[in-house]
């Protein structure tokens, strides 16, 4: 009985084995059928694209400058000064452009006559002529009547003198009047343009006055500037002839007003 049962248990067990030998090999085919089985082209037909070309990333959307200003600028601070401070960032590129193109003006300002100094010596150093009291310090008279053509030339003390060409019966007496002066260590000279003279009969003398502006400017050397501090400047000279005589007895210049 004991047998029996095992010999039932062994034959299922081996008819159990036999189907599994022989469906096993029936559930996939052979390498070499798979391939034969697979898909064939035609030699004259071109090969697919074997995968297709992967498509472009979208490109990420571009937010408007509106947008943009909103994110940047705070609560507290308004869109239009996050405006402004982008045009200033923008403002460099305009540096590299010369000053004439950035302000056309200010070349014409720069050189314009009235501050441009061309004066043949510094302004400041004839302050003493022009500030200062002009007293003479040396006087030539000579000897001559002063009916004929005379010449004559006072010095004052800060460095201004003048000389005279003078006859009294001349319809104009003052013939010329020269000055020079002194600058630092050069000399310059001077003819004194007529703006009026006159005559006046004193007691015993005869007063001469001569006003006359100064204009162009010369130097030892001859060259000539009419753009100084002395040019426009106005000198007044006094000449005293003894009316019985005729001769000079003394000689002044000074300083005299515009009016």
């Amino acid at each position: 009985a004991e047998s029996g049962k095992y010999i039932s248990a062994a034959g299922a067990f081996l008819l159990v084995l036999a189907v599994s030998i022989g469906v096993l090999p029936n559930l996939s085919a052979p390498v070499q059928e798979q391939v034969i089985s697979g898909p064939t082209t035609s030699p004259t037909q071109e090969p697919e694209a074997v995968a297709a070309e992967p498509a472009e990333e979208p490109e990420s959307p571009v937010a408007p400058l509106d947008e943009v200003i909103q994110e940047v600028a705070s609560p507290t601070q308004p869109s239009v000064e996050v405006a402004a401070q982008i045009d200033t960032v923008s403002a460099p590129r305009e540096s590299s452009m010369s000053t004439a193109e950035l302000s056309p003006d200010l070349s014409q300002v720069l050189l314009s006559d009235e501050l441009v100094d061309r004066s043949p010596f510094d302004p400041w150093l004839i302050d003493s002529i022009l500030e200062e009291e002009l007293s003479p310090s040396f006087t030539s008279l000579g000897q001559g009547n002063s009916s004929s053509r005379s010449f004559y030339a006072v010095a004052t003390d800060v460095g201004l003198w003048a000389d005279i060409t003078f006859q009294s019966d001349a319809m104009v007496p003052f013939e010329s009047v020269r000055i020079g002066f002194i600058a630092g260590q050069e000399q310059f000279f001077a003819n004194l343009e007529l703006v009026d003279y006159w005559v006046e009969g004193l007691d015993e003398h005869d007063r001469y006055v001569f006003i006359g502006e100064v204009g162009e400017i010369n130097d030892i050397f001859g060259n000539t500037s009419s753009k100084s501090r002395m040019t426009g400047q106005r000198f007044m000279v006094d000449l005293f002839i003894d009316q019985r005589t005729q001769a000079a007895t003394a000689l002044t210049i000074d300083r005299a007003s515009a009016s």
